[in-house]
């Protein structure tokens, strides 16, 4: 009996040499004829299968997640840029607001300036055209021809009459230049 076992031990380990060398010289596949042991065994079968498809759905979670981190980061750059965009669009709206009241001021100083402008007119459009020529004689040239040109002609005229020759010929020159 000791014996036999020595013997079936010795065989066995020639055996495994001999397959070992096979395997290493590439003459047979001991991985392949595993596998294929593996896959014949009922319950290691469906292991197998469950085990890779485990194997495919770890390596697609892989690569959502880096998606995911992707969209993430590319969230979070906009979310920022939407930030300054946001704080640019306040900054542009309160300039408009600013030009906006600019604006409504200086067309009230226009408004009150052509108010001005119409009763000067008006006032001197009622004066006598002797009372308003020694006046218009005396004042700043650029408002002595605003109010002769905003006047009728016919009081431009009158006016005109009673103005030293030489100044109304001067201001008659400036109101032909004018239009």
């Amino acid at each position: 009996m000791k014996k036999l076992i020595l013997i079936l031990i010795i065989l066995s380990i020639l055996s495994g040499i001999i397959i070992f060398t096979l395997n290493f010289f590439d003459i047979i596949s001991v991985r392949a004829w595993g596998e294929k042991a593996i896959l014949n065994t009922p319950f290691l079968e469906e292991y197998v299968a469950t085990n890779q498809e485990l194997q495919e759905l770890d390596s697609e979670y892989q690569q959502l997640s880096f998606t995911i981190t992707d969209i993430n980061d590319l969230n979070n750059m906009l979310e920022e840029e939407i930030t300054i965009l946001q704080t640019r669009l306040e900054a542009k709206e309160e300039q408009i607001r600013v030009l906006k009241q600019d604006l409504q001021i200086l067309e009230d100083e226009e408004r009150t300036r052509a108010e001005r402008k119409e009763k000067l007119i008006s006032i001197y459009s009622e004066m006598a055209p002797f009372e308003a020529a020694p006046i218009i004689e005396n004042m700043d040239r650029e408002l002595a021809l605003l109010i002769l040109r905003n006047l009728r002609n016919d009081n431009t005229a009158a006016i005109l009459t009673n103005l030293d020759p030489q100044t109304a010929a001067q201001l008659s020159k400036e109101l032909e230049l004018a239009d």
